[in-house]
């Protein structure tokens, strides 16, 4: 039997390759073909599907006729093409369309899988992110082409299926950020107690949930009835878009972050192609899903597994879990029978219960079905497990994957509700927890009782979740206070009894409206008046009040701990009287703020042994003298107060989060200079290392979307292979499809280890001999491991073609590849005699690759395999 294959271009031809095919199969002597068989591919010419006979046989405007013509072209098969250019004004502002090809319907293209291609050349720049073409679910970029006008295939996957309540799609509830609407609590409270009891339910057999509060799908598993399965078969059928993708120049700021300059001249368009893959032979692992993205060690994980079978007939085999960390470590999970029969979708539960002893950092599971002992299909994904959320923290970004079945994940494991405290240090706890109040720096109505509900929900998905707290004091409990302790303040505060009655008139309103069990009314909608206030620690009261409220606060909402805008201890010379306070010396006053902090952290810890802390720049300004190549820093032990904030280790250590790296992208700023920017970051990062914590910058202009532009990848990626955290989320890179946050939750160790410390004279320790510039020799980082071996990671990066954030940056346009193997050779340490080299890589999937290595005159020697953006070498030696 043969399949029939149609070329669409017109009846005259679908008739004469039906007739040939028709003759072949019984030149084959293939007697079984039968006429009613399915097609499994479909072709079409594009100038015969957008320009039959010259002229557009779609709507467009006047404007964009202008851009489409059939062109000739001897390198087509029927000898012409169609060819389609870009209006630079119009692309400013809308998608401009090229081809859609006819729907095909459920009848000829049942669920599956199926390969959608086209074959284009391009006239523009190459080399460079630019302007999309959007084709089905992928864009095609400049840098894909190997070649201007010269013809090339591209390919996605797309996937038809049933709706959720039929395939049993495993659905991830929303995670929350603290601020949301104080009335919703119940409905809040309801919807985690529901997820909840779904969990102890086979999940094939009870609902599923959505996303919306409160609100549950109670739908059998499967087709309610006859007429739902009907509606959906007669349901449009896939068809694929081809066009150009909107091409913003710089627009809301003279930086850009909104888009990226048009770089397409025109594309040449041959045709566009549909096939049907075949089902692997047996049940197909859609997916693994761990149910939360970070957890501690002692605690359980649960791993969703869903399945599907489209082979025509029932199926049976081992379905099993196993762990991999590290380089090469693997671990086997759980296994067990499985039967599914065909067009069935199942979910299959493990729960793992995490031993207390479980090695920390990135793990994959891999859901794997064998049958005959023969793996058919396998699905992975990607997890943390470490006690300290700063070592991990990752606020996620988008992530391909490569293939249809994956139902979105988000790798984000931090959140942090800011300004939700009610006064910031001067008050952090209110006597009555119960009613709601207005928070001091978010101006948010809010109440204890909806962040608790908020951060259970979080934790629920292994999302930390921490809470803001001012050094400072604010709202009216600022004014209040200070009529009762001006020595409490370093200066005078700036109030007034109009702003005072704003604050407790608004505030008294909502607690009323609670009372009566009527809906919470939110703040003045003209605002209220900001005031924030410095404090100062040098009293015993105060420091009475926030060691005996901090815990309560923290408590309150079952928070990790806190994220401190500086921490809240800091002593000045003089009170809002002009009184002088405190030690004289400077010296003196960190040395009393260490202690301070270490006894403040040790009340919080044993209220909650997991607590910790961060802090957005330091008491005393050290990080200040760290980012600039002409400052010569001070010792670490200068400033004992920067040590008692970040010491820890890797268990308790704290975090520093400079918010000045957010003015990084400004000219004049010395981290403007993108070679200097990674070698600052590497800088204050091992200062933090030293002191026992860890580090982590910021976004620009406060912006920590993942803009596909070169220079916000480099800001965020070069952050995250200089050893810190970044508070944004990680734009994708041009020749991945896994993307950043998920190699950085997997390789986390590698780079985010609190252990790892500066290499310094690498010139002399490590030599690339790439046949292009690449940076490695001022962020290279080493550690001696427990079991005596001692590791080097160096992170190798093609560099950008532009030597300062967003100048010269219109087109964003990437390093040149290096597609070929290039050398490497590392020195031995002294005392050390074996080595064994792997390469991380995310290029285009997330692994760890093993690359052969010799040992000659104490040098380890390997080969490089090629390198688009980023690649990091990890070497350990052995005695």
């Amino acid at each position: 039997m043969i399949r029939v294959m149609f070329l669409v271009r017109t009846s005259h031809h679908r008739r004469t390759l039906i007739v040939r095919a028709a003759i072949l199969a019984v030149v084959l002597g293939l007697a079984t073909a039968r006429a009613e068989d399915p097609p499994t591919t479909w072709k079409y010419v594009a100038h015969e599907l957008v320009m039959p006979k010259g002229v557009l046989a779609v709507e467009k405007s006047k404007e964009e006729r202008k851009l489409f013509q059939v062109v000739e072209d001897g390198d087509t098969e029927s000898g012409k093409a169609l060819q389609v250019r870009v209006d630079k004004r119009l692309i400013r502002t809308q998608d401009i369309g090229i081809l859609q090809t006819p729907a095909l319907s459920r009848a000829v293209a049942p669920a599956g899988v199926y390969r959608v291609s086209v074959r284009l050349k391009l006239t523009g720049m190459l080399n460079c992110i630019g302007t999309p073409i959007l084709f089905g679910k992928r864009a095609i970029r400049g840098y894909e082409f190997d070649a201007e006008d010269t013809y090339q295939e591209f390919s996605c996957l797309e996937e038809i299926i049933e709706p959720d309540t039929v395939t049993g799609r495993p659905q991830t509830p929303e995670s929350y950020n603290g601020r949301g609407d104080p009335n919703a609590e119940k409905g809040l409270r309801d919807y985690v107690r529901l997820l909840k009891e779904w969990d102890e339910r086979d999940p094939n057999e009870f609902p599923q949930y959505n996303k919306e509060l409160n609100k549950n799908v109670w739908r059998h598993y499967g087709w309610k009835d006859d007429k739902e399965r009907t509606d959906w078969v007669a349901g449009s059928g896939l068809a694929v878009g081809l066009g150009f993708g909107k091409t913003s120049p710089k627009g809301f700021s003279q930086f850009g972050f909104d888009g990226i300059s048009n770089s397409i001249q025109w594309v040449t368009v041959d045709w566009v192609k549909v096939e049907k893959l075949d089902e692997p032979d047996g049940i197909a692992v859609r997916q693994v899903k761990p149910q939360k993205v970070w957890l501690r060690p002692g605690e359980s994980q649960r791993f969703t597994v869903w399945l599907h079978n489209r082979t025509g007939k029932p199926q049976a085999g081992d379905l099993s879990l196993r762990l991999e960390r590290g380089l090469n470590s693997v671990e086997p999970l759980a296994s067990q029978t499985v039967v599914l029969e065909s067009g069935h979708y199942r979910l299959v539960r493990f729960d793992w219960g995490v031993p207390k002893t479980q090695p920390m950092w990135g793990y994959r599971v891999i859901a794997s079905f064998s049958k005959d002992g023969k793996t058919i299909t396998e699905a992975d994904e990607v997890f943390s497990i470490h006690p300290n959320p700063w070592a991990v923290m990752n606020f996620g970004g988008p992530s391909g994957h490569g293939q249809p079945y994956h139902a979105s994940i988000s790798y984000l494991n931090y959140r942090e509700y800011f300004g939700m405290s009610p006064a910031d240090s001067v008050q952090p706890f209110l006597e009555d927890p119960d009613p709601p109040y207005i928070s001091g720096m978010g101006h948010s109505m809010s109440r204890f009782g909806w962040l608790k509900a908020n951060t259970e929900m979080n934790h629920y998905l292994g999302i930390a979740t921490f809470m803001y707290l001012s050094p400072l004091a604010d709202s009216h409990r600022a004014e209040l206070n200070y009529l009762k302790h001006p020595e409490w303040y370093q200066g005078r505060i700036s109030w007034t009894d109009q702003a005072q009655d704003q604050w407790v008139g608004a505030e008294q309103a909502a607690i009323d409206a609670w009372r009566k069990g009527q809906p919470i009314p939110g703040t003045p909608k003209d605002g209220l008046f900001h005031i924030e206030t410095p404090l100062n620690f040098n009293y015993e009261d105060l420091l009475k009040r926030l060691n005996e409220d901090l815990p309560k606060l923290i408590g309150s909402g079952s928070y990790d701990g806190f994220r401190g805008d500086g921490l809240p201890l800091a002593l000045a010379s003089s009170n809002a009287l002009g009184e002088a306070t405190g030690p004289s010396d400077p010296v003196d006053r960190k040395k009393k703020s260490a202690e301070l902090l270490r006894k403040l952290r040790g009340i919080l810890r044993a209220e909650n042994p997991n607590f910790t802390w961060g802090s957005n720049g330091d008491l005393y300004g050290f990080c200040n003298q760290l980012y600039s190549r002409n400052l010569t820093p001070p010792p670490l032990e200068s400033d004992p107060a920067f040590i008692a904030m970040f010491e820890g280790g890797p268990e308790q250590g704290g975090s520093l989060m400079d918010e000045g790296w957010m003015s990084a992208y400004l000219f004049l700023d010395p981290r403007n200079i993108i070679k200097d920017y990674f070698w600052a970051c590497r800088q204050e990062c091992d200062y933090c290392r030293r002191a026992g914590g860890f580090f982590h910058t910021f976004s620009p202009q406060r912006d920590g979307s993942p803009h596909f532009q070169s220079s916000v990848i480099y800001y965020n990626l070069l952050t995250a292979l200089a050893g810190a955290q970044y508070p944004g989320m990680y734009s994708p890179t041009p020749g991945s499809d896994s993307g950043t946050a998920h190699f950085l939750t997997r390789f986390s160790e590698f780079l985010w280890d609190n252990q790892l410390l500066w290499l310094k004279d690498v010139a002399g320790r490590i030599r690339v001999d790439s046949p292009s510039e690449l940076w490695f020799d001022e962020t290279a980082v080493w550690r001696d491991l427990a079991d005596g071996r001692r590791r080097y990671v160096i992170p190798l990066v093609n560099p950008p073609t532009i030597e300062r954030f967003f100048k010269g940056d219109r087109s964003s346009e990437l390093p040149e590849p290096i597609r070929q193997p290039f050398p490497i050779e590392v020195r031995l340490p002294e005392g050390f005699s074996r080595a064994e080299v792997w390469m991380l890589t995310a290029e285009p999937r997330t692994g760890a690759v093993r690359l052969e290595a010799q040992i000659e005159a104490g040098t380890v020697k390997f080969q490089m395999p090629s390198l688009i953006l980023y690649r990091v070498i990890v070497v350990e030696f052995g005695r």
